[in-house]
C-alpha cells in the first residue's frame, strides 16, 4: 500500500464532500464499517460508536491538519489503521469503553491485523495489483472514451455487474482496463467504484504445485473469498483460460467455480479476450450470460492520424528522439498497407515507434531517409533475429 491507506483518504473526500469535521471518532467508525465482516459487528453495533457533531470551524483546513497529522504518526499500510483501534483501546476513554462493549477488544484487533496481513500476502502471491501499477505510470489511452464510460456504467450495476472486453490482439484491451485503474485512483468514477482496487488473476499461478484435486479449487476459492470480503475487482487478462481450468483429474474447473462468485453484488469481474477465442466463453451460456460486453473495435487510419502524436510522445521522450508529424504520418500509411495487415492498430504503430527510436535512440530529430530505413529493419527484423 502505499505510504497510507487509500481507504484513509476515501474518508476524507466523503467527510469534506459533507462539509464535516474528521475526527478520531469518525475514523474509528468507518474503520468498523470497513471490516465489519472481519470483526463479526452489525450494523447497529457500529451505530453506538460517537460519530462526532459539525463544528465551526474551516472542515477542510482542519482535515487537511488532521491527515496530515496522521500521516506523520502512521506512515505505513493496513497497520496503520489498527494501530489507531490498538490506540483507542490502550488508553482510557469513553470511546475505549464503546469499542470493548461491541467486542473490539486488544486481542481481538491483533488477530484481525495478522489474519488481513495474511490475506494480503496471499493476494500478492497470486495477483498484480494494477491499481497500484497506475499510480506511478501514465496510461497513454487515446479514443477510447466512449468505451471507458460503458465499461465505469457496467461496474455500477447492481445485477450483471461483469464485464467481458473482446476485440483483435493489439486494439488495447488491458489498457482500456489500467486506464480505468487510473481513473479510479484519481476519483473520476461514479461512488460506488471509488477506493476499488482492480487485482489481475494469475491462473497459471494458482495451477501451479498443484498436484492433488482440490488444491487449485482451495486456491481460487480462497483468493475469491478475500475479494468478496474486500470488494475488489478482478481482472482475467485471456479469459477463455479459465474454460476447463483444473479440470484435470476429476477436479472442478475454474469457469464452474466463477459461476456463483459472478452473481456476487460485493465482487466484480473485468475478463478480455481476442474474437476467436471468445467463442469458447459464449458456448458455455450460463457463463456467458453473466457478462456484459464491449468490443473494441480496431483504430482505423484516420483515427491513427489523430492520436499519433500523444500515442509516441512517451517514446520519444523515452529514446530521446523526434518524430515529424508528416514522419508519423508516413508511417501509419506504410502500416496501413496489407504487408502489415496481420497486426493491427494502435499497437503495430507503437511498436515501430518503439523500434525506430530504440535504434536512433538519443538522436534527436529523425529524418524521412532514418525513417525509412528503420522501416526496412523492422521489417526485415525475424531474419535479422535469426542471425
Amino acid at each position: 500500500m502505499i505510504h497510507i491507506c487509500k481507504e484513509l483518504k476515501k474518508i476524507i473526500n466523503e467527510v469534506e464532500k459533507e462539509n464535516q469535521v474528521l475526527s478520531i471518532n469518525l475514523i474509528i467508525y468507518e474503520i468498523l464499517k470497513m471490516y465489519k465482516e472481519y470483526f463479526g459487528l452489525k450494523k447497529q453495533d457500529i451505530e453506538t460508536i460517537y460519530k462526532g457533531n459539525e463544528v465551526d470551524v474551516d472542515a477542510k483546513l482542519y482535515n487537511k491538519h488532521f491527515f496530515s497529522e496522521l500521516e506523520e504518526n502512521y506512515p505505513s499500510g493496513i497497520n496503520s489503521i489498527f494501530d489507531i483501534l490498538v490506540n483507542c483501546v490502550s488508553k482510557e476513554s469513553d470511546l475505549k469503553y464503546d469499542l470493548l462493549n461491541i467486542g473490539v477488544s486488544y486481542r481481538k484487533i491483533i488477530d484481525i491485523r495478522d489474519q488481513l496481513d495474511e490475506e494480503i500476502r496471499f493476494i500478492e502471491k497470486y495477483t498484480t495489483n494494477i491499481s497500484l501499477y497506475g499510480i506511478n505510470n501514465d496510461i497513454n489511452i487515446v479514443e477510447r472514451t466512449k468505451e471507458l464510460e460503458l465499461l465505469e456504467i457496467f461496474l455500477s450495476m447492481k445485477t450483471k455487474n461483469n464485464v467481458l472486453i473482446t476485440g483483435k490482439p493489439g486494439v488495447g484491451k488491458t489498457t482500456l482496463v489500467e486506464a480505468f485503474a487510473q481513473k479510479i485512483n484519481k476519483g473520476m468514477v461514479r461512488p460506488k467504484l471509488c477506493g476499488k482496487q482492480i487485482l489481475s488473476v494469475d491462473i497459471a499461478r494458482l495451477l501451479g504445485n498443484t498436484k492433488y484435486r482440490g488444491e487449485f479449487e482451495e486456491k481460487l476459492t480462497k483468493l475469491l473469498d478475500i475479494c468478496v470480503r474486500n470488494e475488489h475487482i478482478l481482472f482475467i487478462d485471456e479469459a477463455h483460460i479459465v474454460i476447463g481450468a483444473g479440470a484435470s483429474e476429476g477436479g472442478i474447473s475454474a469457469s464452474n467455480i466463477l459461476k456463483p462468485y459472478l452473481l456476487n453484488s460485493k465482487l466484480r469481474f473485468i475478463c478480455a479476450t481476442t474474437e476467436d477465442e471468445c467463442k469458447l466463453i459464449k458456448n458455455d451460456k450460463a457463463l456467458n450470460r453473466r457478462f456484459n460486453s464491449i468490443n473494441l473495435e480496431e483504430f482505423s487510419k484516420k483515427q491513427m492520424f489523430m492520436v499519433a502524436k500523444k500515442l509516441s510522445e512517451p517514446y520519444e521522450k523515452y529514446h530521446k528522439v523526434i518524430f515529424k508529424t508528416d514522419d508519423m504520418d508516413h508511417i501509419i500509411n506504410v502500416l496501413g498497407t496489407e504487408k502489415f495487415s496481420m497486426k493491427t492498430f494502435p499497437d503495430k504503430f507503437i511498436e515501430l515507434v518503439d523500434f525506430i527510436g530504440a535504434y536512433y535512440s538519443n538522436f534527436g530529430t529523425i529524418d524521412r531517409i532514418q525513417i525509412e530505413k528503420g522501416l526496412e529493419l523492422y521489417e526485415n527484423s525475424r531474419i535479422l533475429l535469426v542471425r
